[in-house]
């Protein structure tokens, strides 16, 4: 094996695509940090009940990490069950305040407040319902990570040390990792020079296990550096991104409705129209 090929052999399948001139998987703006064997994976095959990150050119594992928050927002979701239905997603928003406008021209996808969709009752259509039950609040996080992990083809070790990331939290996380988030600030410190212990529980529903994140605040404090602000920078542009985006497919679908609802309205007149002009002066006068 020449010296070449023995190099070659040490990147990882993307960069070696892309060398070899196939198109690979667009790298994400920001690394993507999650759990393998959550509610949400698709189906990576690093082992299941570890945390994946992913920056596009590689995929790294470990069963423990350490992270700082820089940015925690709510994202709502609906993945499309039909091939003839599309998904959909809102804006990133940090609490929900927010008009989460959405892609489809809804707002939080459809999902209506429990009290709002309870006062419907009988009225309810399939799709409200469909809906309801659908579409999910995601927990949206953005920070750094560090900890010892595995790289997935090479299964070298490899260090990371405050690296950039966003993380999708899983359903059964949401709780867990927004109340730990929170619960920092209400004691007065630096969310993002507070750095999270981050190990994974083992659950098990019926037939189906999965993992659910464990948090655990640490003593120690991070001074935030002068790379911190770049992140930053990232972050804000990552959700403006997002944003611009939904907001530009929200007011297309607003404009097209309209659009619609003129051309229906046109049709009508069309129609009434035309009923006037059959319309016999007299029924004597019908042969």
């Amino acid at each position: 094996m020449t010296t070449e090929i023995a190099l070659l052999n040490e990147y990882s399948a993307n960069k070696i695509n892309e060398m070899m001139g196939f198109v690979s998987t667009p790298k994400p703006q920001i690394p993507v940090f999650k759990v393998n064997g959550s509610d949400d994976d698709d189906g990576l095959k690093a082992p299941k009940g570890t945390f994946v990150y992913d920056d596009g050119d590689r995929v790294l594992y470990a069963t423990e990490a350490h992270i700082r928050v820089f940015f925690m927002g709510y994202q709502y979701r609906y993945y499309a069950k039909e091939k003839d239905v599309k998904s959909d997603a809102s804006i990133i928003a940090p609490n929900f305040d927010a008009e989460f406008r959405s892609i489809s021209g809804k707002l939080a996808c459809g999902k209506m407040s429990k009290k709002k969709f309870e006062a419907l009752g009988a009225a309810a259509t399939k799709e409200q319902s469909d809906l309801q039950k659908d579409v999910k609040c995601k927990l949206m996080i953005f920070g750094l990570v560090s900890g010892t992990f595995t790289d997935l083809d090479s299964k070298k070790q490899v260090t990371l040390s405050d690296a950039l990331f966003v993380w999708t939290v899983s359903q059964a996380g949401f709780m867990g990792m927004s109340n730990t988030i929170t619960g920092i600030g209400k004691e007065r410190r630096a969310i993002p020079s507070t750095p999270i212990k981050l190990t994974l529980k083992k659950e098990k529903n019926g037939q189906v296990t999965y993992y659910i994140p464990i948090p655990e605040v640490t003593s120690k404090t991070v001074k935030l550096v002068e790379s911190n602000l770049e992140d930053m920078e990232k972050i804000k542009k990552y959700i403006k991104d997002t944003n611009d985006h939904v907001n530009s497919k929200y007011n297309e679908a607003h404009k097209q409705s309209a659009m619609n609802d003129a051309f229906k309205e046109v049709a009508r007149e069309e129609r009434k129209a035309a009923e006037v002009i059959d319309m016999p002066n007299d029924p004597l006068d019908m042969d």
